[in-house]
């Protein structure tokens, strides 16, 4: 139960295969520095003036203004494709209800857009890419950058799920990108300074065109992020380093564009700022999975997102004018069908996804158990609750568990469409337990209060074991009316536990393994699975 499956394939295929991969450090102190925002601005304007996309000096590639003459060679279209939230989302799943294209045809749709250029085309990713699916997981983000790799990506920034295995496997991750990380409000806690695993900004050149991109994240995003993985980070406000940003890649690098590329959603504050600042030409966002386009006021910027799972793609397109400078012309996001796909072709990123399938895929076809039908996010929620209860009671032995809560944001799949085998059931794999738990959440107990019990398992935030109900407005368990003022143990995950919006939060401090073991929640519910043999749907009601 001690992390069988990731250790032993990690250790028998990935680092032999990956050995060669630097690793860049973070400062790694827990005193938070007092740096004033003006302070921020000013060691961002000095970071960003020592980098551009090719890691050059920018003095070196800027030192005159663009005239106007030299802009005759300029294209007339510059077209800049972004994607976000592919959490994984690699092959392609036509039985998902709904369908998922995988890496290679989303990168077969955007090369065959009508809009987009081999040599002028600009290709962006909003972040959270790697953490969702088996392959992704076990190879921890390598077959994703590979991928990437392949389509061609400028630059990207990152989200709260490259957080999920820490900053070393970011750094491995850089390490394996042919494109730059982003973040100019990702920053150390003891020094104030941006860490050194992201630059606050990358200049693209298309031709003699110089494409600025400022990238960044949503500055309340720790919440999303276990608390253990982050604790040298601190997120700050990102609005006005972003504009202070723009306006520099705009007046001091001459750059022609200017897009920002953050892992946020389309209302938050900073969003309704960027749309309105003469600086940005357009902001290409992530996080929270919506396909949105948000045009400004004035008409001349737009906000997009291309919702998750390589379901969709954003594009900017901007125009030439007589003086040759360039404006928004149109703004979208372009999601891809079954049909879109059905003669697709990319050849480079079917190869490495194939590479990895045929390491891993024995692993992940395994059949653990059926079904006898289809489950949803809520069933699968008292399903994933009742095996921490079984491993609890059943494989630790241990009987004074008084409850099972799992967050509701935790459970990422649901097992709907699939065909039935020669039982007439649905077999259920380790590859479909992935998808539904991707984390790399451990199990704990933590002891709380009978009220904090009830609020932990009302509040909408948590799923809960059976074992809790109410009636009347009174709440029990296995029938016995809960006393608010006692004490109970409850089974939880590290995330909630240590996460400051959940009812479970311990003060930062984590919970105890049972018997010191450290146990995933994806493995117990494979075990539990192999006891059942057949999950039957009417066992694992929505509670």
């Amino acid at each position: 139960m001690k992390r069988i499956h990731k250790i032993f394939i990690l250790s028998f295929f990935l680092l032999p295969m990956f050995s060669s991969c630097d690793i860049v450090s973070i400062n790694q102190t827990s005193s938070i520095a007092n740096t004033s925002l003006d302070d921020s601005i000013s060691e961002v304007t000095s970071l960003s003036q020592e980098v551009t996309s090719n890691g050059e000096s920018s003095s070196e590639t800027s030192e005159v203004s663009t005239s106007e003459e030299s802009k005759d060679d300029y294209p007339d279209k510059i077209a800049i494709y972004s994607i976000n939230d592919t959490h994984g989302a690699i092959e392609e799943d036509a039985t998902s209800n709904a369908y998922i294209p995988g890496m290679a045809n989303l990168n077969y749709c955007i090369k065959n857009d009508a809009d987009y250029d081999d040599e002028y085309s600009v290709l962006l990713s909003a972040g959270d890419m790697s953490q969702g699916t088996g392959i992704s997981n076990i190879t921890e983000g390598q077959c994703m950058m590979e991928c990437m790799n392949s389509m061609g990506i400028d630059a990207m920034t990152l989200g709260n799920h490259e957080f999920d295995w820490g900053v070393d496997t970011i750094a491995k991750e850089e390490a394996k990108a042919d494109f730059p990380f982003l973040g100019i409000n990702i920053h150390s806690k003891s020094d104030g300074k941006i860490i050194d695993l992201v630059q606050p900004s990358t200049i693209i050149t298309k031709g003699s065109v110089k494409i600025g991109v400022v990238g960044s994240i949503y500055r309340y995003i720790r919440n999303s992020i276990s608390a253990s993985k982050i604790k040298e980070i601190d997120f700050v406000d990102d609005e006005p380093l972003v504009t202070a940003e723009a306006a520099r890649l705009r007046e001091d690098e001459n750059c022609d564009i200017v897009v920002v590329l953050t892992h946020q959603g389309g209302s938050t504050t900073a969003v309704s700022d960027y749309l309105n600042d003469s600086n940005i030409d357009g902001i290409f966002g992530g996080h929270d999975h919506q396909l949105s386009c948000k045009r400004s006021s004035d008409q001349k910027r737009y906000f997009l997102e291309a919702g998750c799972n390589s379901q969709a793609y954003d594009k900017l397109v901007l125009t030439k004018d007589s003086r040759g400078d360039y404006s928004v012309e149109s703004g979208e996001y372009d999601e891809i069908s079954i049909s879109d796909c059905a003669n697709a072709s990319s050849p480079e990123i079917e190869s490495i996804v194939n590479s990895y399938l045929a390491i891993f895929q024995e692993v992940l076809e395994e059949v653990v158990g059926e079904r006898n039908g289809a489950m949803y996010r809520n069933q699968l929620g008292t399903l994933v609750t009742e095996a921490m209860m079984y491993y609890a009671e059943e494989v630790c032995h241990v009987d004074d568990i008084a409850v099972a809560v799992h967050n509701t944001g935790g459970i990422r799949s649901t097992w709907t469409s699939s065909e039935l085998n020669d039982d007439g059931l649905y077999n259920i794999t380790y590859g479909d337990i992935y998808q539904v738990m991707p984390f790399d959440n451990e199990v704990q107990y933590i002891e709380l209060s009978g009220e904090t019990l009830i609020d932990a398992c009302t509040d909408g935030y948590n799923y809960h074991s059976k074992d809790f109900t109410e009636n009347n407005s009174a709440y029990y368990l296995n029938g016995i009316e809960v006393d608010k003022n006692a004490t109970y143990k409850v089974l939880a995950i590290d995330y909630i536990i240590t996460n400051p919006s959940s009812s479970c939060y311990q003060g930062g401090e984590e919970g105890t393994p049972i018997n010191g073991e450290i146990v995933y929640t994806r493995d117990l519910i494979k075990d539990y699975i192999y006891h059942l043999g057949v999950v039957k749907i009417a066992d694992f009601p929505s509670l």
